[in-house]
């Protein structure tokens, strides 16, 4: 690991004291804390980071999904609707050709 020195300034004394207190109860050094502590923001960063750029195109992707259901279920209806039509036609057809035969 690199080591390199990094100065802080602006912190209060009580925000010190806390960030002390906290290490504490971690049982690490204040600088491990720190670190620890700096590294996670740093991941979270990323992480949005990445969200951000990946959900713009997942998004699409989800609409585009969704409009193809829709497509598929007006076919269904179109399709349930032509069968029923042809039905009916057979049966009218059927129906005259018994009525024929008698």
């Amino acid at each position: 690991m690199n080591r390199t020195k990094i100065d802080v300034r602006g912190l209060k004394v009580d925000e010190i004291d806390y960030l002390k207190q906290q290490a504490k109860l971690q049982n690490m050094s204040l600088n491990a804390y720190l670190v620890s502590l700096l590294q996670n923001a740093i991941q979270q960063k990323k992480r949005h980071q990445a969200e951000l750029l990946l959900s713009s195109p997942l998004n699409e992707l989800i609409e585009a999904n969704n409009r193809s259901v829709q497509t598929q279920n007006a076919n269904t209806v179109a399709i349930g609707e032509m069968l029923k039509e042809i039905t009916m036609t057979f049966s009218s057809q059927l129906n005259r050709i018994e009525n024929d035969r008698h």
